[in-house]
């Protein structure tokens, strides 16, 4: 029975098009951080699906793929790597190892090696597969210089830092030139090109790559992009990196806006920038910006069960408020984060000892507080 005909006759809840919409479901859980709806989403839709068409079917492939994707973006390289390796087995023994639709599927086991750090696999397989994708498409195929990205991604992870300058300097020229400056894949590349020209200690050109891809994509893509919202995040950072919180800040305040926007408070994209930000108000000494954005990390840290993290945040937001002068609100502040976190499960009486310390201390000035038991 051909691919087509196993399609048109599937039942029911097994519908291809059934499938295929369960399939961008997933996907879009994927996008919104809900990594355990999303993984059981996806292994059920691939049962279903390889029931009815077969293992080797390639939108199966595909499929599986996808799910080693949500297995890397929770962590669980790993897995992500092992189940890629068996996807790509099937493809070249089904399709063919230079198949175009086996091709992508190589790059993204390079991909996954790369996130396992297992560096000297990534390389190698990246290498082969540009050589592949050269071979089949050419040099200015998208595809293929896509896999040129990734490749230097590798180089850099293996210290191979000119090598990966120089691919990612082919990449950006090559998607400028044929998908434009705006193209999601052209800002992706120049943004990589910029963290590279950053981490050699070219910071002025790291900035100006970051700027480009911020005027030249933000126009058309919209500045809640996942790329724009990337690339600003990044910007922000390197300035602060730089020393300059002043130029860091108002870029940092726009990223978390938009982030908390698409992806609410307690994404882990969003947190970084929220991290990032207040990091650089705790260097600009502005505890009154400082103070509210370290209790809700602390709030946050709460619900994802970061206790530890909790704890110094919620020290650090009380500790904004006593340099305004608001003690009885600090106060109160420790009083709700003790209250908060002492019957939390796991966490240790001891752990909370810097809380109850600063807290003994405005409590009963000139005492020092000491350091507990």
């Amino acid at each position: 029975m051909s691919a087509l005909t196993a399609r048109t006759r599937m039942p029911g809840t097994d519908a291809f098009q059934t499938l295929a919409t369960a399939g961008l479901l997933a996907a879009a859980l994927l996008a919104a951080g809900d990594l355990n709806q999303s993984i059981a989403l996806y292994k059920e839709t691939l049962a279903r699906l390889s029931r009815a068409l077969g293992a080797d079917d390639p939108d199966v492939l595909e499929l599986r793929a996808e799910l080693a994707g949500a297995y890397q973006s929770a962590g669980v390289t790993s897995r992500a790597y092992r189940e890629l390796e068996a996807v790509c087995s099937r493809a070249v023994r089904s399709l063919g190892e230079q198949h175009p639709r086996t091709l992508p599927l190589r790059a993204r086991l390079a991909g996954a090696y790369l996130a396992a750090e297992r560096w000297d696999l990534a390389v190698e397989t990246y290498v082969d597969t540009l050589t592949a994708c050269r071979a089949v498409w050419g040099d200015a195929s998208p595809d293929t210089l896509a896999v040129r990205s990734g490749l230097a991604l590798a180089y850099e992870a293996v210290g191979r830092h000119e090598e990966a300058v120089a691919e990612l300097e082919q990449a950006v020229d090559g998607f400028d030139t044929v998908l434009g400056a705006a193209h999601p894949a052209t800002v992706r590349a120049r943004s990589d090109l910029a963290t590279r020209y950053w981490s050699a200690g070219m910071t002025e050109q790291a900035i100006e790559q970051y700027g480009t891809a911020l005027s030249s994509g933000s126009e058309r893509l919209g500045d809640t992009h996942p790329e724009i919202m990337a690339v600003r995040g990044r910007l922000g950072r390197v300035w602060l990196a730089d020393g300059s919180a002043a130029a860091a800040v108002p870029i940092l305040e726009r990223c978390l806006s938009d982030r908390d926007a698409v992806s609410g408070h307690d994404h882990p994209d969003t947190l970084a920038v929220a991290e990032t930000l207040v990091a650089a108000y705790d260097l600009q000494r502005a505890p009154d910006k400082a103070g509210p954005l370290h209790e809700r990390l602390a709030r946050t840290y709460v619900a994802a069960r970061r206790y530890e993290r909790a704890v110094e945040a919620f020290g650090e937001a009380a500790r904004a408020l006593e340099e305004q002068g608001h003690v009885t609100e600090a106060v109160t502040l420790l009083q709700d984060a003790l209250n908060t976190l002492a019957p939390t499960p796991g966490m240790h009486s001891r752990e909370l000892h810097p809380l109850r310390n600063q807290l003994d201390r405005l409590r009963h000035p000139g005492t020092g507080g000491g350091d507990g038991p």
